[in-house]
């Protein structure tokens, strides 16, 4: 077992360290203060974050609908059965749903901003 160990933290030694996105690393003994995109997947949104996201939006179609006092076509979103709180659906399914929501409340905004459209005027 302590072998295992040993060589364990052999390699951990000796494969490349990566750098995280806004923090600090010591390069010769001085505070380096760069800030470093990540190493791989750079763009890649992973499930959890994308549940995240589904679940915001899902919060804002609510407070959108309630202060609005109308409700958002979500016909395409209700179709796929994926909600925020579906964690087993896959990340594909998650994303389809998002963007299903994302588009059913920007174009009920996109309907409110041209009825609701004000004159302009000078002052």
């Amino acid at each position: 077992m302590v072998s295992c160990t040993k060589a364990f933290h052999k390699r951990r030694r000796e494969q490349p360290r990566t750098r995280l996105p806004f923090t600090s690393s010591r390069v010769n003994g001085s505070q380096d203060n760069t800030i470093t995109p990540y190493p791989l997947e750079s763009g890649v949104m992973k499930k959890q974050e994308l549940i995240h996201l589904h679940g915001l939006l899902a919060e804002v179609g609510n407070y959108y609908e309630q202060r609005e006092n109308d409700d958002i076509p979500l016909d395409e979103y209700e179709d796929l059965g994926v909600r925020p709180t579906s964690i087993h659906k896959s990340k594909t399914d998650h994303k389809a749903a998002v963007f299903a929501l994302a588009g059913g409340i920007t174009s009920t905004m996109n309907d409110a901003e041209e009825t609701d459209a004000v004159p302009a005027q000078a002052d």
